[in-house]
């Protein structure tokens, strides 16, 4: 996959402030960004997964944890599903 380096410039205090590297405010920038694609149904949660560095379980473990929905599906659509099973 071709990729593409987008640079942003950030106050070196920042990386301090926060007691963080620079690649581990990367890391977290990129997953942040990926998760709000995600939320804004931008990217699939494939798409965002990579994005984000992670397979898509690893990436649904962290959806999970910040308690953010992996489905868009209503209990109304699941229940008209199941009864339709």
């Amino acid at each position: 996959m071709e990729t593409v380096c987008i640079k942003i410039d950030v106050p070196s205090d920042i990386f301090k402030a926060l007691h963080e590297t620079e690649d581990e405010f990367k890391k977290e920038l990129t997953l942040s960004a990926a998760i709000r694609l995600y939320q804004q149904n931008k990217f699939s949660l494939g798409k965002a997964s990579v994005l984000a560095g992670y397979n898509r379980y690893e990436f649904e473990k962290i959806l999970s944890a910040d308690n953010i929905t992996i489905s868009n599906l209503s209990v109304s659509d699941i229940l008209g599903d199941l009864k339709k099973m």
